[in-house]
């Protein structure tokens, strides 16, 4: 039986592409690519197995393997073993014949190969630039000109004491005018109406925290943070049940946006580049909520019958993945 990356690998020779051609095309870290290479990505837990599938269809496409290929391959992989159809389909070659869990023969050349860690001419550190030199050393202590000290000492006279207090006494009238002006020439406010006791919210008993961070019930608003994980999201279009009427949103690799919904909130574009997080959760295998092509569907009810998105999350790492960027608020559109 073939061996999956083994005939990535192939493919990859076959174009004369090297593993900086490769991160260069994805985008992908190179010891995320080193990943893939020597099969680690394929070690993940199955909870992750959404983002593996993403990342092998990310680099088969930059190896000029078509998407449908890519996942029968995936889904032989996770399945009853994968057929070893790439090379001979990409390259003319026969695939090998090999147990699928024994190590990729062309890993070790990978791994000898591969230029992660390296410091070439254009990975050290540019000496030009001064946060890259060596500090030098302190002074001894017999280098020091203690009779300079002395003699700038003695210079701090009555003069040079009458100007400094000076311009301490101009520093405190510029801040206490500036006081006046802000705070104390301010005109009164009137003070804001009291809002009637019957027209504040009541929130009921079961929904006070039982634990610390620990919500019996959700709000009647939710969010969810869609993160751009590993490619551009242009455009994702998004449709809730709070005023978000299939608008497009374009959103960058390595940013997150948020949106709001009740019930249900749906998502439309390059699926297999999302990652949806909610309380700081990854949500796993979003293939399960796939309702059509490049389309999928995340309700009320899946959040609140998992426990997991009661408590906010302490871990700020995503697996092989790094923490989004920035966090943005999504864009209002106005009619």
């Amino acid at each position: 039986m073939a061996h999956l990356i083994d005939d990535l690998l192939a493919i990859r020779d076959h174009l004369k592409l090297t593993s900086k051609d490769l991160s260069a095309k994805t985008r992908f870290p190179a010891d995320v690519i080193l990943d893939i290479e020597t099969a680690k990505v394929l070690d993940k837990p199955a909870n992750q197995r959404t983002y593996v599938r993403s990342y092998l269809r990310n680099y088969a496409k930059a190896l000029k393997v078509s998407d449908t290929d890519i996942v029968r391959a995936l889904d032989e992989h996770f399945g009853e073993g994968y057929s070893g159809f790439l090379a001979e389909k990409y390259t003319g070659l026969p695939a090998a014949n090999r147990p699928a869990e024994a190590q990729p023969e062309m890993l070790k050349r990978v791994i000898a190969t591969s230029t992660h860690g390296d410091t070439d001419e254009f990975s050290r550190p540019d000496p030009t630039y001064e946060h890259n030199r060596n500090a030098p050393p302190p002074p001894e202590l017999e280098a020091v000109d203690w009779s300079r000290i002395r003699t700038v000492k003695r210079a701090f006279n009555g003069r040079t004491r009458l100007g400094l207090f000076l311009a301490l006494a101009l520093v405190a009238a510029a801040a206490a005018v500036f006081a006046y002006w802000k705070w104390g020439g301010a005109v009164d406010q009137p003070a804001a109406e009291p809002v009637p006791a019957e027209t504040l919210p009541v929130v009921p008993a079961d929904t006070l925290s039982d634990s610390a961070g620990v919500l019996p019930t959700f709000p009647d608003t939710l969010e969810i943070v869609l993160y751009a994980a590993t490619g551009n999201l242009d455009p994702v279009r998004v449709i809730s049940d709070v005023g978000i009427n299939n608008y497009p949103y374009w959103i960058e690799q390595g940013i997150a946006m948020r949106f709001e919904f009740v019930n249900q909130i749906t998502l439309r574009g390059d699926t297999p580049n999302m990652m949806v997080l909610f309380n700081g959760h990854p949500v796993p295998d979003l293939q399960q909520f796939v309702v059509s092509d490049r389309m999928l569907t995340l309700r009320r009810e899946y959040f609140e019958n998992t426990t997991t998105y009661r408590t906010a999350s302490t871990d700020t790492t995503l697996g092989a993945l790094p923490w989004p960027s920035e966090i943005r608020n999504r864009p209002i559109f106005r009619p």
